[in-house]
């Protein structure tokens, strides 16, 4: 069982992400650039109503049309851990953002062999193609 619950988590992000230029849709907060949209989303345990997950990701523009694109299309994808205070989650949560940010922070990562094991390998291919 989660910290605290997912409605209670959707309140308590929509006022510190907005800071971050982060545009709420249902439970899926995006910020995008020229080259990529970062996702935030919290989504719901199918086996328990009290569970939940928070998924993270970069969508790479120069990889798609997706004008909202959801988590699951992603082409870099994380997970952070929900059961801890929730200062700590957002701050795992920017974190993460901050390091993945960028397309030159992606090739970066990727030539240090350092993407997340959740990259499709279309991603990895443009970051290798447009070094």
């Amino acid at each position: 069982m989660s910290a605290i619950t997912k409605e209670e988590l959707i309140e308590q992000l929509k006022q510190v992400i907005k800071q971050h230029g982060f545009k709420k849709n249902k439970t899926t907060w995006r910020k995008s650039t020229d080259d990529i949209t970062l996702v935030l989303n919290v989504q719901g345990s199918q086996w328990s109503k009290d569970d939940y997950y928070i998924n993270i990701g970069v969508y790479i523009q120069a990889l798609g049309t997706e004008q909202n694109p959801t988590e699951n299309v992603c082409h870099v994808r994380g997970r952070v851990e929900q059961n801890q205070a929730f200062d700590s989650l957002v701050k795992e949560v920017l974190d993460w953002f901050e390091k993945h940010g960028d397309i030159t922070k992606l090739r970066l990562l990727h030539q240090q062999n350092k993407l997340p094991l959740m990259t499709m390998v279309k991603a990895k291919e443009y970051l290798d193609d447009s070094s």
